[in-house]
């Protein structure tokens, strides 16, 4: 913590994603301090689309899984 890799890695991605014509980026983590720090806005309890919930159910990462309270995690 505290060297910069993590920002730098998140403005590569948010650079990259804008160079392919990705509008919208969002994030599920405990760090809201300092995706804060990055323009990221916390949107608590506010749902997100069907589509993405969907895409996020099909994810094969576990902190995916219990982010979301799902059973295979417990």
């Amino acid at each position: 913590k505290g060297a910069g890799v993590g920002h730098l890695l998140l403005e590569k991605l948010l650079h990259t994603a804008r160079w392919i014509g990705v509008r919208r980026v969002f994030c599920l983590t405990f760090e809201v301090d300092f995706f804060a720090k990055h323009g990221f806005v916390e949107i608590g309890e506010t749902p997100i689309d069907t589509e993405v919930y969907s895409e996020l159910l099909r994810s094969p990462d576990e902190g995916v899984a219990e982010f979301l309270d799902l059973e295979r995690v417990k």
